[in-house]
């Protein structure tokens, strides 16, 4: 099993879209709130990020903190609850 990271790109025009499609596997794009969620290899991840980054329609990329390196799901931050006296 591979492991995988994923990817937040927001981008200024779908059409970069087609690009993503071959650089790994697209799960998710909003055309209106202009982003998309782009899963790649581990291995070659910070390349792609380097990669990416610098294409004409793309705005920003970011890491996704939904999954850490061991493939675990992060749990969202509990707030202990104060008891009222």
């Amino acid at each position: 099993m591979l492991n995988r990271k994923s990817l937040i790109i927001h981008f200024r025009s779908p059409k970069v879209l087609k690009k993503l499609k071959h650089r790994g596997n697209l799960v998710y794009f909003h055309k209106k709130r202009k982003y998309d969620v782009l899963y790649v290899d581990e291995n070659q991840s910070e390349t792609l990020f380097e990669e990416i980054s610098h294409y004409r329609h793309v705005r920003r990329v970011e890491w996704s903190l939904l999954f850490e390196g061991n493939g675990e799901a992060l749990e969202a931050p509990t707030l202990e609850e104060e008891s009222v006296k």
